[in-house]
């Protein structure tokens, strides 16, 4: 330990310092991000796209950012861990991985409730909500396992808001109902199993959900 954080502080004597302590750094990910220029420079502007999507969220926008921060941090951490793993192969690099996260920071708007169409996204998922001259609503769902892909989900609902939710039936035996909800400017997608009891949608591959919170961004 005292080895790493003597490389660290070292390091802060030349390179561009990050969002954090380089005398601090314990991870891979963080020793790897004080002793690179470019990384440490990603890692300042990562931390104040952060800080302004945040000042433009409500509290329970925040909130839900706060949770998709600490997502993405983990896969960073992992695929950065994993990097030289057959499994990891052509998928982003760290710093694609960094950067890919500000383009998305620097996305998210503030949204007033009840306005649903448009583009909703977060570390994982996108969606995309199309109105209809009859009043009903057409929902992309897509979302991806945010370190390699290993699952997709991808499926569509249409309907009219009703009580305040858009919600669709089970499409097929098997399934959950999904039901959308927006609270507080945020996305809440869930999926409705019949008792609680769980199980696999077939739109997504094994282990997939499309569950979370999604922010609004402005379009791609």
């Amino acid at each position: 330990m005292l080895t790493v954080s003597l490389i660290a502080v070292t390091l802060m004597g030349s390179q561009p310092t990050p969002s954090f302590d380089c005398a601090r750094a314990r991870s891979e990910t963080e020793i790897a991000i004080c002793s690179d220029r470019d990384l440490a420079t990603l890692d300042r502007r990562l931390a104040e796209a952060y800080a302004r999507a945040r000042s433009r969220l409500s509290n329970a926008g925040r909130a839900a950012l706060v949770e998709d921060q600490r997502i993405f941090l983990r896969v960073r951490d992992a695929s950065f861990s994993d990097r030289d793993q057959p499994w990891m192969e052509g998928f982003p690099n760290l710093s694609a991985r960094i950067g890919s996260r500000i383009a998305l920071l620097d996305r998210i708007e503030s949204r007033a409730d009840g306005v649903w169409v448009g583009a909703w996204a977060n570390e994982a998922g996108a969606i995309h909500i199309k109105g209809a001259v009859d009043g009903r609503l057409r929902a992309e769902l897509s979302a991806a396992e945010p370190l390699n892909g290993r699952w997709i989900c991808q499926t569509t609902i249409t309907g009219r808001v009703e009580n305040g939710r858009l919600h669709q039936g089970a499409q097929r035996s098997g399934n959950p109902a999904i039901s959308l909800e927006v609270r507080q400017g945020v996305l809440i997608v869930r999926e409705i199993w019949p008792d609680a009891e769980g199980g696999q949608p077939d739109y997504c591959g094994h282990n997939g959900g499309l569950e979370g919170r999604y922010f609004s961004v402005r379009g791609d």
